[in-house]
């Protein structure tokens, strides 16, 4: 099973762009965007260079293994709150 992703770009999506990354999910939060959905490893290099592309400004991306709980699971074995592991990613221009 592909791993679930998070992808935060700078900026709000307009109805286009969303369109540009359809199957995936997008949500507009202050200030950013969020793309989320299950990736395999060619299909999140895709969706980066797609990001590139369109000279987006990536923010962050988050990755939750296929084998760790899915948001819906919010509590790990010990009892203790999940964290997905990240990259943060600065952009200069």
């Amino acid at each position: 099973m592909p791993d679930k992703y998070e992808i935060r770009v700078a900026g709000r999506l307009g109805p286009v762009l969303r369109a540009a990354f359809r199957p995936m999910r997008c949500e507009v939060v202050p200030r950013q965007s969020v793309i989320q959905g299950r990736l395999s490893p060619a299909e999140l290099h895709r969706l980066l260079e797609r990001v590139r592309m369109l000279g987006l400004e990536l923010v962050r991306l988050d990755c939750a293994r296929h084998d760790e709980p899915d948001e819906t699971d919010e509590y790990g074995p010990e009892g203790q709150p999940e964290r997905p592991r990240s990259a943060h990613v600065s952009a200069s221009r």
